[in-house]
């Protein structure tokens, strides 16, 4: 039980790096689990047995919790890429800015890993 919650909780470490492939993986994997996540949560909304109260619930609390997780993953999974390539991992908070976040998601698919440590 102890090794499978370190093996979660390093997933959430941005001191490693991670290759292009690694990198791609990880993001769609996130990605997809955050739409299946969310995708179950809106069918069981869609339920006629489920008052306002706790649609307001689903929606103030839930939806907000899974965007939050798919967001700090993925800015995580770019911070381990960033050191891959020799930059420092502050610049993946890019991720956060709508545009930026597209820019730099192309730029770490694309650019190539550096055998040089970080600094």
């Amino acid at each position: 039980m102890q090794w499978q919650l370190s093996l979660w909780l390093i997933s959430f470490c941005p001191q490693f790096r991670a290759g292009r492939l690694r990198y791609a993986k990880e993001t769609l994997w996130s990605v997809f689990w955050g739409w299946m996540i969310w995708f179950s949560i809106d069918w069981i909304a869609a339920a006629p047995f489920l008052s306002d109260e706790d649609l307001m619930w689903i929606g103030r609390i839930i939806y907000p919790l899974i965007i939050n997780l798919v967001l700090i993953f993925i800015t995580v999974v770019s911070a381990r890429r960033l050191h891959d390539i020799g930059h420092s991992g502050a610049w993946s908070f890019m991720m956060l800015v709508p545009g930026l976040n597209v820019v730099l998601l192309i730029y770490l698919l694309i650019r190539p890993g550096s055998a040089l440590p970080t600094g």
